[in-house]
């Protein structure tokens, strides 16, 4: 199984989550070879993602793949953040490969990945969960403007199966990035937008199972076999996502058996911590005052 995860330094604690559930659940960990897209990541937080990896049962193969996100400059950052759109570049960086798994790295995974990663496509170049409609999308005015109608499906992009070999056959990456460009500052939710913009007809639905969202609100007990996306803000590991958010325990309780050390995290990224939750400012906010009316 080719899987591939991007990450920077502000997304450390969820990645660490992400990984550690991805090996500890696969049945055949030994198969998973791992493609891991960083940047401003250095080797001592590397051999800490080593040692989750290794701790969780180990795999085939792992590679980190350094890169520079300030290339999408250009581009409409999601919350300050321009690692997101390295996931449309990720089929021509990993050329050796078919078929492709994309993992958001805010995921907890509860179920073995092998029966998702050989689904049949259906000649659809892209599989995605967390599947909706146009018509209560966030940028539902976009969607229209750009041709889709209030029925046509929406998806979240926190798990893409991806054919490669088709994905580099016809040239998406260009074409979706030729799209970001002409309307980047229509671009909401950053690359997600453009996938869903342009392949709302085409793409496959996988179960939802594969993408169950996590909110701030949600309140989960027992967990099911899927994947679990924190998706919005705060994440648990964002400031005081201890108190706030009401799925906390899901994180915390996964990540007490990694390499992950909080302290380490706070200490090195403390700017861009901080900066993250004065960016995120009205989501606290949003997450408290539902709080306080649900009281």
């Amino acid at each position: 199984m080719n899987i591939a995860l991007c990450a920077n330094g502000t997304i450390l604690p969820g990645l660490h989550a992400t990984l550690a559930s991805l090996v500890a659940n696969a049945n055949s960990p030994r198969t998973i070879q791992l493609y891991i897209f960083i940047e401003k990541i250095d080797e001592e937080e590397l051999d800490a993602l080593r040692t989750t990896i290794t701790k969780s049962g180990g795999v085939g193969f792992i590679k980190f793949v350094p890169v520079t996100a300030s290339v999408f400059g250009n581009l409409r950052s999601l919350q300050g953040d321009y690692m997101t759109y390295m996931r449309l570049y990720l089929p021509e960086f990993i050329e050796d490969c078919d078929r492709l798994l994309y993992l958001d790295s805010d995921l907890v995974i509860t179920t073995d990945l092998s029966e998702l990663y050989k689904t049949d496509l259906r000649g659809a170049i892209i599989g995605a969960a967390g599947v909706g409609v146009v018509r209560t999308a966030l940028e539902r005015p976009f969607f229209v403007k750009v041709g889709l109608s209030d029925d046509d499906r929406s998806f979240n992009g926190g798990v893409l199966l991806i054919d490669a070999k088709a994905w580099r056959k016809n040239h998406c990456t260009e074409k979706l990035l030729e799209f970001g460009h002409t309307h980047s500052a229509d671009l909401v939710s950053a690359d997600q937008a453009i996938l869903v913009a342009n392949f709302s007809r085409l793409f496959f639905a996988l179960p939802r199972e594969y993408n169950i969202n996590v909110a701030a609100d949600s309140n989960l007990g027992d967990l099911k076999r899927g994947i679990y996306h924190f998706v919005g803000s705060p994440k648990p590991w964002d400031l005081f996502g201890s108190f706030i958010h009401r799925s906390y325990h899901i994180w915390g309780d996964l990540i007490g058996g990694s390499a992950f050390s909080e302290f380490r995290f706070i200490i090195k990224f403390w700017r861009e911590h901080l900066r993250r939750a004065f960016i995120i400012r009205r989501s606290y906010a949003r997450v408290l005052l539902a709080r306080i009316k649900s009281k």
